[in-house]
């Protein structure tokens, strides 16, 4: 698990930094595919001893999933402030997830 919590908060950093507005869906679709491949292989390392908290940072993963979904497919600048928002939730709860569990490496 420590491994895989490593690279989720390097993916997590990098998401953190790109200004959705402004760069647009290309540099937040980048971004995201990389996150959610390490919360993919993260949450598996970690679904057995947090499996509530994984549960609902997985909810918040599909929440951006749909969002970057939406603003590829209608791009605008209501879709990309909805996609920030999802970002951001998401960011808030995975980094606590990841601290959390990452204390035990």
């Amino acid at each position: 698990m420590c491994d895989s919590a490593d690279d989720l908060r390097t993916s997590l950093s990098a998401l953190r930094d790109v200004q959705v507005v402004q760069e647009g869906t290309g540099a937040l679709e980048d971004a995201w595919a990389t996150t959610k491949d390490a919360w993919a292989q993260f949450a598996d390392a970690a679904r057995a001893e947090y499996r509530d908290a994984v549960d609902s940072v997985q909810g918040e993963a599909d929440a951006v999933e749909a969002a970057v979904d939406a603003a590829r497919a209608t791009p605008s600048a209501d879709a990309l402030g909805t996609a920030a928002s999802s970002v951001g939730v998401f960011l808030q709860d995975a980094d606590a997830l990841v601290d959390e569990a990452g204390a035990r490496c």
